[in-house]
């Protein structure tokens, strides 16, 4: 076969030349996880007729038209967000397959039946449509969950649909608000510090700069080395030598960050659901308040928990969190957790007690000890303290009832 019959029968994968940016490298590379779009070429032009040809197209062309394969949100029309109801392009996986949790091989008997019981019941909150979709937004609205059963593996209908809502808000929502100007900062407030280190502006980085000409004088310079291993394998075409590569380059970046994203929710994320659960489950066993929790090990339980409290319709939240700190395999000590209030995370609901904050060791373990509301002090040494952090969100101890001490002294505190 011809080299030109070859690229005849390839499909083709259309978006805009000049300045590229995330939502349009991440929309592309998403396509070429699918099979469809696998062997695709990419055509960066603005012209109308090249255009034309293209199989779909992404972030170019003023149209939203699904059946058409066009996803571009510049016109002025464009108001979609990932929330609307809408038409969609992927087809639903088949009830049942894969149900045991396990996104690298679906059907494995030796699935964690955790990953499943983590999907039981979680919905993603409804929210406030604040984000209008970029390309990247409507790209994987319409191909994300196919994204999800064909690369990842990921194919349980309930698993699926978890999935497929947290990582929009944990990943994709940041890169349609970034494109559309939707500021992470409520009301117009200043931003207190500039963030550079971003997905965004790591793509940004890899366009080449206005000097390039000049920098070129400088052979040596790492700004303008771009290794083979370090660019996306893909045919990419439009624009400058420099250009293509660096593209390509962004969309390496792109996608290692998305295959991350991905794993942080399906392999570390969805399994701590159920190891929060038991320990809500169980919060009466361990205070008569049920507002404190003990986790059998540390897990990303934060807003799992906040999550649950909503589910159960707790009246009463669950204050601080109590789990062991292990090193290779052994308990060294506790940790006490004041939770904190939700989608505030440097907010905690109860800071430990001030009269114990910025302490350590046995000073801090004093303070305890002669703290008018603590229980059971003849049962506990000062030398069971490690710290209280100076803000009062977490503590240390190296046994369970000084950890638990510092907790209940200071819900004592509270009411009175």
């Amino acid at each position: 076969m011809t080299a030109s019959a070859d690229a005849a029968r390839r499909p083709v994968i259309g978006t805009h030349s000049g300045k590229f940016h995330l939502d349009e490298v991440f929309a592309t590379t998403m396509l070429l996880s699918l099979p469809e779009y696998q062997n695709a070429r990419v055509v960066r032009s603005r012209e109308p007729a090249v255009l034309a040809t293209c199989d779909i197209l992404v972030d170019v062309g003023a149209e939203y038209d699904p059946e058409k394969r066009r996803f571009d949100h510049h016109q002025k029309s464009f108001t979609a967000t990932f929330y609307d109801e809408g038409p969609k392009s992927q087809p639903e996986a088949a009830e049942g397959a894969g149900c045991d949790g396990n996104a690298e091989g679906a059907g494995k008997d030796e699935a964690a039946s955790g990953d499943v019981a983590a999907t039981n019941g979680h919905k993603e909150p409804a929210k406030k449509a604040v984000t209008k979709l970029s390309s990247a937004g409507l790209i994987y609205k319409h191909f994300g969950k196919e994204v999800l059963r064909h690369r990842f593996g990921v194919t349980c209908p309930t698993l699926l649909e978890c999935v497929y809502q947290r990582l929009y808000t944990s990943f994709v929502e940041a890169v349609d608000a970034n494109d559309n100007g939707v500021s992470i900062v409520a009301d117009g407030s200043p931003l207190l510090y500039k963030d550079s280190t971003n997905l965004s502006s790591r793509v940004s980085r890899c366009y080449p700069p206005w000097n390039l000409e000049d920098l070129q004088a400088k052979p040596n310079l790492k700004r303008l080395r771009t290794e083979e291993a370090a660019l996306y394998p893909a045919d990419v075409e439009g624009g400058s030598p420099e250009e293509v590569a660096g593209f390509k380059k962004a969309m390496q970046i792109v996608d290692s960050e998305f295959e991350d994203a991905v794993s942080s929710i399906v392999d570390v994320w969805l399994p701590a659901r159920q190891v929060v659960e038991d320990a809500i489950q169980e919060r009466a066993a361990i205070h008569p308040s049920g507002q404190i929790i003990q986790l059998k090990k540390w897990c990303p339980f934060q807003e799992h928990l906040h999550e649950i409290e909503d589910e159960l319709h707790l009246t009463s939240p669950i204050l601080y969190c109590l789990y062991p700190d292990i090193k290779d395999g052994v308990t060294q000590g506790w940790r006490v957790y004041a939770v904190n209030e939700k989608d505030q995370l440097f907010k905690s609901r109860l800071p430990l007690s001030k009269k114990l904050r910025g302490l350590r060791d046995s000073e801090l373990g004093n303070a305890v000890l002669a703290n008018a509301h603590t229980t059971d002090a003849e049962n506990m040494k000062s030398s069971d303290f490690i710290h209280c952090h100076a803000t009062g969100f977490i503590g240390g101890a190296k046994t369970f009832p000084a950890a638990m001490a510092m907790a209940t002294l200071t819900m004592k505190e509270a009411d009175n």
